[in-house]
């Protein structure tokens, strides 16, 4: 029969759904005719996801303002409502996401990094208790043992800096027997919420040579993001301790700001860290475009006497 043909089937859609977006563009309200077809609002609801614009959203409101929203669509419809809904009515979306704060927490983290980069595309943002739901989440996902919810909230309390869930990144940062690609993730995140208590197990992953070499190059790159002069000064304490390829990876994190390069130049002409880092390719760029004064003349002076291009730095990672 015709339910049983899909190609009528989505060729109605279509036809539906462009209907629909021209009727609501001359602001009219056709749905109103079948306000006591359960079946028919049931199909207007299906196709309206497909249209974005704030009409279509009004409709999807009202809609599911009494009605459970379906979890199979839950996602595509909090995007479409934090896309296309107009500021006066976020709190009914907010309203509806927060219907899922007892659903399983793959679920609620769906629901709510859905709603964060939709209002996120055209400048808005959670509030409050989609914060401090997000809060309660990391720190419940983060240790849950599962990998993948593990990454992805950690990344999502990176992406909305989320300080209820600093311990626990704390915790994975400093754990020798967590997945490096983990702590690096977590390190990336104390670093972003730029927590008192990160500088700690950042300097701990820093001098600990039994970590992996990349997970250490990683945190001293994302510490030479911070640019703080705390973070400065404990890149330029690991020259002390440090192998010539993690040795490396500080010279180039430190040379990626102003502030930095210069405490870098500095460190090499007191003698706290090779001159051959300065003879990196990297290192050598953003130090010119960092516009310290007298640079030429300082690098002549700390290079002077080391073979040109001295090739055992230049191979480091």
């Amino acid at each position: 029969g015709p339910a049983d043909d899909a190609l009528l089937v989505h060729t109605a859609r279509i036809a539906l759904r462009d209907t629909l977006a021209a009727l609501w563009k001359l602001d009219t309200a056709p749905e109103r005719s079948f306000r006591n077809d359960d079946d028919a609002m049931a199909r207007i609801a299906d196709v309206a996801l497909g249209i974005p614009t704030r009409r279509a959203a009004a409709f999807l409101i009202d809609y599911y303002e009494d009605r459970p929203l379906p979890p199979e669509r839950a996602v595509d419809i909090i995007q479409h409502l934090g896309r296309h809904a107009d500021e006066n009515r976020r709190p009914l979306v907010d309203a509806l996401a927060e219907t899922f704060r007892g659903a399983s927490p793959q679920m609620q983290l769906d629901v709510l990094q859905t709603l964060h980069r939709a209002l996120h595309e055209h400048g808005g943002k959670l509030g409050g208790r989609q914060l401090q739901w997000g809060g309660e989440l990391a720190v419940q996902l983060i240790p849950s043992g599962n990998e993948g919810l593990a990454r992805r909230a950690i990344e999502f309390a990176h992406e909305l800096r989320l300080a209820p869930a600093v311990s626990e990144l704390v915790r994975v940062a400093g754990d020798a027997s967590a997945n490096p690609d983990l702590r690096g993730r977590a390190v990336n995140a104390l670093v972003a919420l730029d927590s008192s208590e990160a500088m700690g197990v950042i300097a701990t992953v820093l001098v600990d040579a039994n970590a992996p070499l990349r997970l250490r190059q990683q945190v001293a790159e994302s510490l030479g993001q911070l640019n703080s002069p705390t973070a400065r000064g404990t890149l330029i304490a690991l020259f002390k301790v440090a192998p010539e390829s993690l040795a490396l990876a500080v010279a180039r994190s430190l040379s990626s700001s102003r502030e930095g390069a210069r405490d870098l130049v500095a460190a090499v002409e007191n003698g706290s860290a090779s001159p051959r880092l300065l003879q990196d390719r990297v290192v050598d760029e953003r130090l010119r475009n960092a516009g310290l004064k007298e640079l030429d003349a300082r690098l002549a002076r700390l290079l002077e006497g080391l073979p040109d291009g001295d090739e055992r730095v230049k191979e480091l990672i």
